[in-house]
């Protein structure tokens, strides 16, 4: 297994658990360099001298600061996450979506119920 990865899987394992928290530095902004280090088993020099992770880190480190599980630096506190509207939007559409197969499924009920023979009552 590459070092990238290992640092792909220490994340995955990260995200799966939802414990990135604890993997943040103290003052919450970054990764913590030396538990990637311990748990992704490579050099800490790998850290300074492979483009490939660094660039990774810093893409993971920007993803948690977007989702609000790491802070900006300088920041007191994480922010809150920014959707610009786009969970509204995809919501309405799927609201959308399930009016139209509801009414689907009404229509088919009603031409089922049209082929139905009807019912004879016994003399």
């Amino acid at each position: 297994m590459s070092k990238l990865e290992r640092l792909n899987a220490f994340f995955t394992a990260r995200e799966e658990a939802g414990d990135w928290r604890e993997y943040l530095n103290k003052a919450g902004t970054r990764i913590s360099r030396q538990t990637v280090v311990a748990a992704c088993r490579f050099p800490r020099s790998t850290l300074y001298q492979a483009s490939a992770i660094q660039m990774r880190l810093v893409e993971m480190e920007a993803t948690l600061r977007q989702r609000g599980i790491a802070k900006a630096p300088g920041a007191e506190k994480p922010s809150s996450p920014d959707f610009d509207g786009e969970v509204d939007i995809q919501l309405d559409a799927l609201n959308e979506r399930m009016d139209n197969l509801l009414r689907g499924i009404e229509e088919m009920r009603a031409l089922i119920d049209s082929f139905a023979p009807n019912e004879v009552s016994a003399s």
